[in-house]
């Protein structure tokens, strides 16, 4: 991927530490929307600048993480004029700092690449992109490693912060490699906080351990801490590419304030009876999602099914969650309802197009998307839904689940335990009576809800059941058997009962033992952090919807 400075090789360490105790992790020394800059100079000549901004904690699938948006502009004179770089990282950390997952992007002119990488089980996984071409590498990594970047003395901070005393293992992005790094305290006349470390740089400290300067005397290069506002940018890639049989037609689904902005996909050339073709739209999960399935860097994996599904001869609509992408419209205190109506937007876009056969609609729900897809289907004139790792409980009860297992595995004692259980409980009732909660006063796990209340209060007390009761067309269910957010055990039978006891006369449920709640290859036993690796939608999962849809839809 070639070194950004050219001949001039930048390598930022980690890990200093002041001598004074470590803070505990990340929320302990940045605070949300908190921002920095070091301009990068050569010989006193500015080359550009290094920012960072710390967006706060976030979901990552099922986890919890720590967001940090780190950019480097650098301008670089040439034979024959300047050569504008520009890098930017999104990392995705634990609260001690190390990282979970990173989106390492890279435009030198207008050539583009990039590196992605998940932290899990001791190795990295990652996928190099330059070009059209992906390349996968693993590197085994100690659990304490830090990353670092070329030129991203934002994410040395973040190190010398967060690190213990001694020697560190550092990840560099961009030799795909680990490598050990050390450092000394260097005596200085007035005390100022000085290191030099094996790398050859000297490191400058604020008191608070805050990174002031970095100096590289061979090259006589710096980074110094400044008071700048500078404008961000963005590095857009490839969106993800449809193969040569596949026609795409952007659309946007205007109603009211929303305006949702998707894609409809066709096997190329193909013509449906009558000049009719069935349909299907997606209803993703909880998260913000893009049109093919991106989530916070997470591939879910939403491409992959309505790729097979288009080639499989349907017509298909991909969208943007309101407020993802090109997708706009009101999303403070967004609730249920409000997804559940974005839904009708689509189901009802579709039935309209001239080219759809209205009685051949098909909504897939996908977690939270399978509580929507039922909902639609007994007031909408939908032919089948297929629901994907849908909960047969109220999400208090699998909030409940999924947050004392999270504990209990990090190796809570009972009494830890049940003092958690009685904060959440007091959470979920404090939600439910429209009580003022100040996201300081409990547990970080909670805190994580709060800008989401609406959307919390609006799910609790909700059962599923008597609304997938309703629904009188065909039921396809599908479950994984190592989901660690919706069980096998405990959701999937409540929904088969409740079908049973409605007599719904067709509703099949398809059982895969060894697929997570994606539907992909789980671990065994599985992990929310099989969510950072990449991994392919299974495809016996693939072939059992394609074979269920065309026996009711292709007849």
């Amino acid at each position: 991927m070639g070194t950004p400075l050219s001949s001039l090789v930048l390598v930022l360490l980690t890990a200093l530490q002041q001598p004074s105790a470590p803070p505990r992790g990340v929320v302990d020394v940045f605070q949300p929307g908190a921002e920095a800059c070091w301009a990068i100079e050569q010989g006193g000549q500015r080359l550009g600048e290094c920012t960072t901004r710390y967006e706060g904690e976030v979901s990552l699938g099922s986890l919890r993480a720590h967001l940090f948006h780190d950019q480097v502009r650098l301008e670089l004179a040439t034979p024959g004029g300047k050569l504008e770089q520009r890098f930017s990282v999104e990392l995705w950390t634990d609260s001690a700092g190390q990282p979970l997952r990173f989106d390492f992007r890279a435009q030198i002119g207008d050539a583009k690449s990039a590196v992605e990488g998940a932290f899990t089980g001791g190795k990295a996984e990652l996928v190099v992109r330059q070009g059209p071409s992906e390349k996968p590498l693993s590197v085994k990594v100690p659990d304490d490693v830090y990353l670092l970047t070329n030129n991203f003395v934002s994410q040395l901070e973040l190190a010398l912060l967060l690190a213990p005393e001694g020697p560190l293992t550092l990840f560099s992005v961009n030799a795909l490699q680990t490598f050990p790094f050390t450092r000394k305290r260097v005596e200085t006349p007035d005390g100022t906080l000085v290191y030099e470390d094996s790398l050859g740089e000297r490191l400058t400290l604020s008191a608070e351990g805050r990174l002031l300067l970095l100096e590289l005397p061979p090259q006589k290069l710096t980074m110094r801490r400044v008071e700048e506002k500078v404008e961000r940018f963005t590095i857009e890639l490839a969106r993800h590419a449809l193969a040569a049989d596949i026609e795409r037609e952007e659309v946007q689904i205007v109603d009211g304030d929303v305006s949702l902005a998707g894609t409809l996909t066709r096997k190329k050339g193909l013509v449906g009876k009558g000049g009719k073709l069935p349909a299907v739209f997606f209803l993703s999960g909880s998260g913000p999602q893009d049109r093919e399935g991106f989530s916070s860097g997470l591939d879910v994996g939403t491409h992959e099914i309505l790729d097979r599904l288009t080639r499989e001869g349907y017509l298909v609509l991909r969208v943007d969650d309101r407020g993802v992408g090109a997708s706009t419209g009101p999303t403070a205190d967004m609730d249920f309802a409000d997804l559940v109506e974005d839904g009708r937007r689509a189901a009802r876009f579709l039935l309209a197009r001239p080219e759809v056969d209205p009685a051949r609609v098909v909504a897939i729900g996908h977690s939270e998307g399978g509580l929507s897809a039922p909902v639609l289907a007994a007031e909408e004139p939908l032919a089948a839904i297929v629901l994907m790792a849908a909960p047969g409980r109220t999400l208090e009860e699998l909030l409940r689940e999924q947050l004392l297992f999270g504990k209990k595995r990090e190796g809570a004692s009972a009494a830890e335990l049940e003092g958690f259980a009685a904060e959440l409980d007091g959470f979920l009732d404090a939600i439910a009576k429209g009580e003022a909660l100040d996201p300081q006063g409990i547990p970080a796990e909670l805190a994580l809800f709060v800008p989401a209340r609406a959307w919390l209060e609006s799910h609790l007390g909700r059962d599923p059941l008597p609304f997938l009761a309703k629904v009188r067309c065909p039921i396809l269910i599908l479950q994984g058997g190592r989901d660690v957010q919706v069980s096998a055990e405990r959701d999937t039978p409540k929904l088969v009962a409740a079908l049973d006891a409605a007599k719904h006369t067709d509703h099949e449920l398809k059982l895969f033992p060894a697929l997570d709640h994606l539907f992909k290859k789980a671990s065994d036993p599985p992990s929310e952090l099989d969510y950072l690796k990449a991994r392919p939608v299974d495809p016996e999962f693939l072939d059992a919807l394609v074979s269920w849809l065309q026996a009711r839809l292709m007849k």
